[in-house]
């Protein structure tokens, strides 16, 4: 499909080429991005530090289409090496990276009238509510910055748009997988739900000849290995189907889409002996975890519109794994511990095989709305049942996130005191299943291009949930932003 793809795209590009009379100029737009953070601890190291330069192409052919291409020009975190030594490679010393996030042109009354097609790679974004959308499923997460959930990469595709008056009918093609991309460091301890390891095991000897040995264990650092889906044409397109139009005074839309699930979902555990002390009370292990990207169907609908003068929205996504996926474990041989031909013995406590993904529907869902006051005052309410990581029925969580904001100074100063992503993963036990992210801020619009934002990152929580796997790490950060 590959091969086909780019021979069709130089042929439409050429067309649309010689047919155009007025061409414009190429235009060039974009950004550029400086965030660092500071982790507020005893030693107050720095968390992050990025430098971006985002340039966004465009160029039109006056009646026919457009080019399109965004460009990232990256330079991310410190360089691991030791920066008292002389060090002369650039790449060492700053380390530089550069993207091609979108690379596509539109042509626009495509063979007929009213029908415009994309193709290349691009942003389809799908979905109304507010940087959490269940229906936007069709681009792989960008989960790089986990404070930034809205982001995602660009997939090659062929995206086709029909109009009929208020109405848009699309359908999109995506030849090849991509998968999400996950938090850079120790970022993805959020995301980390794995199944636990037990602390100890016992072994006994088959016809009880001897009393059970209960044998410490101690676990070596686990490795992770991803099996992608096959690069076959049966194996890796996506697609997807949207209805799209402005009903009642409300944007309205349904979608449904099929393709692989960009985040990883464990698929086995092997788990081998590396050595035993020799009075068998400890068992040094290693862990090996092998991860999948399953197929799921996703139906979408989501609104937009205003009652009175509040902004409401609503976004649901029912998704439908297409069959149940079991972890199956592969745990050590107790006979290889005690290393006796004589006597047979059998493990206690290792983890069995599980189900963590079953073939039944399940739903995740946001429904949100804003108001602004007469004073300016913005406030954004969002109740989200399910975050992006989350899979399977009873396993949905629910949070809530508010941000509050105030202008002044002909809004070059703005002010958000309160900014709170809060969680609650077990309404039975609340105090010991919970976690809340409080992100107060302010920002100084210098220009309408120009500001700087400095705020920070409080976080606690208990139990095994997002953000309560990082409650140790609060922040200040700082970010300026230039747009041209």
């Amino acid at each position: 499909m590959k091969k086909l793809l780019l021979p069709l795209g130089i042929v439409l590009l050429s067309v649309a080429a010689t047919q155009a009379q007025d061409n414009s100029p190429l235009t060039i737009g974009g950004e550029l991005l400086s965030k660092n953070r500071i982790r507020l601890n005893d030693s107050l190291p720095w968390s992050w530090n990025e430098n971006r330069l985002d340039l966004q192409l465009t160029r039109k052919i006056e009646g026919y289409g457009k080019f399109n291409a965004d460009v990232w020009f990256r330079s991310f975190n410190f360089s691991p090496a030791d920066m008292t030594n002389p060090f002369y490679t650039s790449n060492i010393t700053l380390p530089f990276s550069y993207e091609i996030r979108e690379a596509n042109f539109e042509l626009y009354d495509f063979l007929v009238k009213n029908l415009d097609i994309t193709i290349g790679r691009q942003r389809i974004a799908w979905g109304t509510a507010d940087g959490i959308n269940p229906t936007d499923n069709l681009n792989p997460y960008d989960l790089s910055d986990i404070w930034d959930f809205g982001n995602h990469l660009g997939s090659d595709a062929l995206d086709l748009r029909y109009y009929i008056k208020d109405f848009k009918i699309e359908g999109v093609f995506l030849p090849y997988f991509t998968p999400a991309r996950m938090p850079f460091g120790d970022w993805w301890q959020a995301f980390d739900s794995g199944q636990p390891l037990p602390d100890t095991m016992v072994i006994t000897e088959t016809h009880n000849l001897l009393p059970p040995i209960t044998v410490q264990l101690q676990y070596n650092p686990t490795t992770y290995h991803y099996l992608y889906p096959p690069n076959r044409f049966s194996e890796t397109p996506g697609y997807g189907f949207k209805l799209a139009g402005h009903l009642f005074g409300f944007d309205l839309s349904a979608s449904y889409m099929y393709g692989h699930d960009g985040l990883p979902l464990p698929y086995q555990t092997d788990i081998t002996i590396d050595s035993t002390s020799s009075t068998l009370d400890t068992a040094y292990l290693s862990v090996s975890n092998t991860l999948i990207y399953p197929h799921i169907n996703i139906f979408g609908f989501d609104f937009a519109g205003t009652l009175g003068n509040i902004g409401v929205r609503g976004e649901l996504g029912i998704f439908v794994p297409d069959k149940q996926y079991t972890l199956t474990v592969n745990a050590p041989d107790p006979n290889e511990m005690v290393n006796s031909s004589l006597l047979q013995f059998e493990a206690e406590g290792i983890p069995e095989d599980s189900v963590v993904l079953d073939k039944k529907p399940y739903a995740r869902y946001v429904l949100g709305a804003d108001y602004i006051f007469s004073n300016g005052y913005y406030l954004n309410v969002q109740y989200i049942h399910g975050f992006i990581n989350e899979r399977g029925q009873g396993n949905l969580n629910n949070y809530l996130s508010v941000h509050f904001e105030m202008k002044f100074f002909d809004e070059k100063l703005l002010i958000a005191p309160a900014d709170i992503f809060a969680a609650i993963y077990d309404w039975n036990h609340p105090s010991e299943n919970y976690a809340y992210v409080y992100m107060p801020s302010v920002t100084y619009q210098a220009t309408d291009n120009a500001r700087i934002e400095i705020g920070t990152r409080i976080i606690d929580g208990e139990g095994n949930g997002l953000f309560a796997n990082i409650k140790d790490k609060d922040q200040i950060y700082i970010k300026a932003q230039y747009s041209f």
